[in-house]
């Protein structure tokens, strides 16, 4: 045992090295510092930027369904009422469970949350030709003219709409809460008459 504890000796001794100084340790932590802080900001836009793209995307994939109940429906959106809700309305096709009244439906499997996990918001007008749907954070008053004014969570304010007109305030119901408890506000929401 001691003759390999001399060995390590003579090694150690004949590299010339004595250790890492402070001064060094201290420059390797100060680099590594600059790089992520450089690199988290960029990872976390990607990531925020990632889920903007998933909602823009899901939101399609709805108004696409809105679209073909309306051409199903001569024009008419869903208006959903009583115990029915747009997911129902979209995924089954018929006014609520049970229902022997269809629609021409299911026009989606299920009803997706956006990528903060949340509901997507509907409103509709009163003669039902005319419709938004929002995110989240288009019905807390974030909505800006470009769309993408993001909250703390990151989460934007995107709405579809499928009118000029850009909404500004008011309350959207929540695609999966019958609409029995909410009123619909679209007319205010949309300036339409």
């Amino acid at each position: 045992m001691k003759s390999l504890h001399r060995k390590f000796r003579k090694f150690a001794s004949s590299a010339g090295e004595k250790g890492v100084t402070l001064i060094e340790l201290l420059a390797v932590v100060v680099i590594l510092a600059i790089i992520a802080a450089i690199a988290i900001p960029v990872v976390l836009n990607s990531i925020v930027q990632a889920k903007v793209n998933t909602t823009k995307q899901d939101m399609a994939i709805i108004t696409e369904a809105l679209d073909r109940y309306a051409a199903y429906n001569d024009g008419v959106y869903p208006m959903p009422s009583g115990t029915a809700t747009l997911a129902s309305l979209l995924t089954s096709g018929t006014i609520a469970s049970g229902s022997s009244t269809t629609f021409g439906g299911p026009y989606m499997q299920s009803l997706p949350q956006d990528a903060w996990s949340d509901d997507f918001f509907y409103g509709y007008s009163t003669h039902g030709h005319s419709f938004v749907l929002a995110t989240q954070a288009a019905v807390s008053g974030m909505i800006t003219s470009s769309s993408t004014s993001a909250l703390a969570s990151g989460d934007p304010a995107l709405y579809v709409s499928n009118t000029s007109s850009v909404p500004t305030s008011g309350t959207f119901t929540s695609t999966s809460t019958s609409s029995t408890s909410i009123t619909n506000v679209y007319d205010t929401l949309t300036g339409a008459k």
